[in-house]
């Protein structure tokens, strides 16, 4: 019975740690995002600048090179842009951003730069473009700071929580 009693115990506290590394990781995983983000920006404004590479062309050799979510927001933006559809770079990039967005890590004010970048995508010269890029990436890097920061302090708070919160539960259960 007491070592019933200690395997329900000892499955509680598993469990609940368990929670709190996957709700942890979920903080530790958007400045990866972030970082990605940036990085496949810095490539399209590259290709923008140097190769004056087509949109969709652009986005299919960055998304080549980047990491999730990057990757999957650069593809889904160009095949919205080949789908023979007519809609515009910025829409598309708006459609791909709402369908992506959900499958990240990424917090409302990201999403809300890559909407505002998204809005002047293919609507300006390239030089204006360029200033676009690289105030989203200002802007995504402040965030990312900052996510570096909530990843340390509420990563840390997660996997205390779901630590403490099972041992809390087994010795009222006890």
């Amino acid at each position: 019975m007491i070592a019933l009693k200690i395997a329900g115990g000892l499955l509680v506290i598993a469990a609940s740690s368990a929670l709190g590394l996957l709700l942890a990781a979920n903080f530790e995983r958007r400045p990866r995002e972030l970082n990605e983000l940036i990085t496949a920006l810095g490539l399209l404004e590259t290709e923008m600048t140097y190769a004056a590479t087509p949109l969709a062309e652009a986005f299919a050799s960055i998304a080549a090179r980047a990491g999730h979510p990057a990757r999957d927001l650069l593809t889904e933006t160009r095949r919205r842009l080949t789908s023979g559809e007519g809609a515009t770079a910025s829409a598309c990039w708006a459609e791909a951003v709402a369908a992506v967005w959900e499958r990240s890590a990424l917090g409302p004010g990201d999403r809300d730069t890559l909407l505002d970048f998204g809005a002047s995508l293919g609507a300006s010269d390239r030089e204006d473009q360029v200033k676009h890029i690289r105030l989203a990436v200002e802007r995504l890097r402040l965030g990312e700071t900052e996510a570096r920061a909530d990843a340390a302090r509420l990563g840390r708070l997660w996997k205390n929580l779901g630590f403490l919160g099972g041992v809390m539960v087994v010795i009222v259960l006890i």
